[in-house]
């Protein structure tokens, strides 16, 4: 199935002498690893500068369900992140996002409001004058996100949990303050 989504980069391994591994978080479907060949050569369609992390692509990509590595069809950059390669006040920056998003973005599903959130604060980063403290501003609202994001989740699981105990005839006021710090 062919998807049309916009992704940031995360990360590149290298895969063989003319070919690169490339960790996405795409907005429809969460991280996503994709495979691009022939990017590290000479006369390439599609060029490592276009890969660079924090980079924001529109892919057209090829998704099969169960495969761990998919391939693109087509990207683009989209916009051109210039700021945040030439100023290296900018790229030491941008390198610890991409590692703190690393190891935070860990869902197989997408998130377009954390998709948003995330697109819009490396706009910011290629845009605004000031990076001493953007790092820590990131932080603090990247946590917010992940927050909100984990309360949608609990009220999920309060409503499933309610369904599940309804059909079991089970008093369900037991469990919640169990489950519920707050009460």
């Amino acid at each position: 199935m062919i998807v049309k989504t916009q992704a940031i980069v995360l990360r590149n391994i290298n895969y063989s002498e003319t070919s690169v591994i490339c960790k996405m978080y795409t907005r429809e479907l969460g991280i996503r690893s994709y495979m691009i060949n022939g990017v590290r050569k000479a006369k390439a369609k599609v060029s490592m500068a276009m890969l660079q992390p924090l980079s924001i692509l529109e892919l057209e990509t090829y998704e099969k369900p169960n495969a761990g590595i998919q391939r693109i069809k087509e990207l683009k950059n989209s916009p051109l992140l210039v700021q945040i390669g030439q100023d290296f006040r900018k790229r030491s920056v941008a390198l610890f996002l991409v590692e703190l998003l690393n190891a935070c973005l860990l869902a197989e599903d997408g998130d377009p409001p954390l998709f948003d959130f995330l697109h819009r604060q490396v706009l910011l980063l290629e845009t605004g004058q000031e990076v001493s403290n953007f790092s820590l501003l990131f932080m603090v609202q990247l946590a917010e996100q992940l927050v909100a994001e984990g309360q949608r989740d609990v009220e999920i699981l309060r409503a499933r949990m309610q369904v599940l105990f309804e059909e079991a005839g089970i008093d369900q006021d037991d469990y919640i303050t169990i489950v519920d710090p707050e009460t």
